[in-house]
Parts: structure tokens; sequence; C-alpha cells
């Protein structure tokens, strides 16, 4: 982590943020480049922006995942939002960043993962009203 941070300290037009807050790179960087972090769906869905996924041992915080025998949404959606690279691949991170610039996010577009596009404030609220305060 060190090792990496301190490279890209000088490094121009990239943020290396590991403050708790991130708000401001994720409002001013153009692509995301992570590994399996929830930050992801964050910032594919609300800036509709693309990610790149570094391909790491996955964080399993659940060990009985399995006996549901659903996919996970993480494999689902991956290459849908963003592109993924292995760490053996990384003499082609150039490559990979190069292609982000061309790549189309379909998240926000997907009626598959986003639900009331444009009117999820209302039917949040609506929902809420009914349910609680009937």
């Amino acid at each position: 982590f060190e090792r990496i941070a301190n490279l890209l300290l000088d490094t121009q037009n990239i943020i290396f943020d590991d403050s708790p807050n991130q708000k401001f790179a994720i409002q001013n960087s153009n692509f995301l480049i992570t590994d399996w972090s929830g930050l992801s769906f964050e910032y594919a869905f609300g800036y509709n922006r693309p990610i790149l996924f570094i391909d790491t041992k996955q964080k399993i915080r659940n060990q009985k995942w399995m006996v549901l025998n659903l996919p996970r949404l993480e494999d689902i959606i991956r290459t849908k939002i963003g592109r993924v690279i292995s760490p053996k691949n990384f003499d082609n991170l150039n490559s990979e960043i190069k292609k982000l610039e061309n790549f189309q996010n379909n998240s926000s577009k997907s009626s598959n993962f986003v639900y009331n596009v444009g009117s999820a404030t209302s039917k949040s609220c609506n929902f809420i009203e009914k349910e609680f305060y009937v």
C-alpha cells in the first residue's frame, strides 16, 4: 500500500485518496480503480462513470453465501460497469485505462439493477408513508 501510494504522489492526473471521505476524489475523477469495493456501485450508479477493477481475491464476509445458490451481484455487474484486469497483467495497465475513455457504463440504463430512475425519491417516500403511517 505505502509503496503504491508513494509512487502515485507525484503523478499528474491521479488522485490517490485513502481518506474515509472520498467525496472530492469521486466527484473529480473520470474513472475509478478499485478491487471489490462497494464504492464501485456508488461510483457507477451515482456518477455513471467507468471502473477498472483489479481482480484480487474476493472479500467474503458471509461464509454461508453459497447456501442461497444465487450469483453474486459483484460477479454479474463488474463487466457492465467497467473493465477487469488481473494483477498479472499490470504491464497492460495504461492500455486498460485508455480503453476506459471509450467505455460505455450501462449501469443506470439497466432495469435489472436500477429501479424507478427519475422517480426513486417519490416512490420511496410513498412506500414508507404507506407502510409505516397507514
